[in-house]
């Protein structure tokens, strides 16, 4: 049987996914999901780039990303330097 999870996500202001994701593992959350939308948030990759450095336990995740708008090497591109 696998424990229960809880996480947040939201559309957040550039250079905010460090400060969100820092405060949602205060709280005790599990997962801190970045929303992808080209007209109401930044990159969510470099946001979770930022939090990936910020944080030390809570998980990261991307909303669905938009393969139509973006090319799915350059998908993998930003996603590698989290995955490292």
């Amino acid at each position: 049987m696998r424990e229960v999870e809880f996480g947040t996500t939201g559309f957040y202001p550039a250079f905010d996914g460090v400060k969100r994701a820092q405060l949602s593992e205060s709280l005790g959350f599990d997962i801190q999901g970045f929303s992808e939308n080209h007209s109401r948030a930044t990159d969510c990759f470099g946001e979770m780039r930022d939090a990936a450095r910020g944080t030390e336990s809570i998980k990261l995740a991307c909303g669905p990303v938009n393969f139509v708008t973006r090319h799915p090497g350059v998908i993998a591109a930003g996603i590698i330097p989290i995955q490292i």
